[in-house]
């Protein structure tokens, strides 16, 4: 049964199976630009950039969990809620795009190793929920912001 849940897992994060029939995380940032990947739409407070960062920093945190790796290394801070670079132009933009790429690719590979029996088991450090739970968590957590990128690029992008 648990090597079915993480199979069931695993289709959910890949890049051609996403459940709900949108893009994955670095998917829903295709033909973003800068300037709207930057814009601050009325009544939110988080634009595009720094929603794909958040995505990035908590499949970072449940990769770091399922390996027991250490904490702290993920390369834009603060980290729950990343801050824009200083500079944001084409380069550093497509250097986050990529580094969400990155961080779907990196937790994937993380499932793939991570032994089906300990999914029942509880997490280490980062909640008292099991690590099924907390693979569920993250899948629901980053097709809840992709969706809200796919909105913002609706109402906010070119005609």
């Amino acid at each position: 049964m648990r090597d079915e849940s993480l199979q069931r897992i695993l289709q959910a994060l890949g890049p051609k199976s996403q459940w709900f029939g949108g893009p994955s995380p670095a998917g829903s940032l295709r033909g973003v630009d800068i300037e709207l990947a930057t814009r601050r739409s009325v009544g939110l407070k988080h634009c595009i950039w720094e929603l794909a960062l958040h995505t990035a920093y908590w499949e970072y945190a449940v990769r770091r969990s399922l390996e027991g790796g250490p904490k702290g290394a993920f390369p834009r801070s603060p980290s729950n809620w990343p801050l824009l670079p200083e500079e944001c132009n084409e380069r550093t933009w497509a250097s986050d795009r990529q580094l969400v790429k990155q961080e779907r690719e990196a937790l994937i590979r993380a499932v793939e190793c991570f032994p089906a029996e300990k999914l029942a088991e509880p997490t280490s450090g980062m909640s008292d929920r099991t690590y099924e739970e907390l693979l569920i968590g993250i899948i629901q957590h980053s097709a809840y912001h992709t969706g809200q990128i796919a909105l913002l690029k609706r109402l906010e992008g070119p005609g």
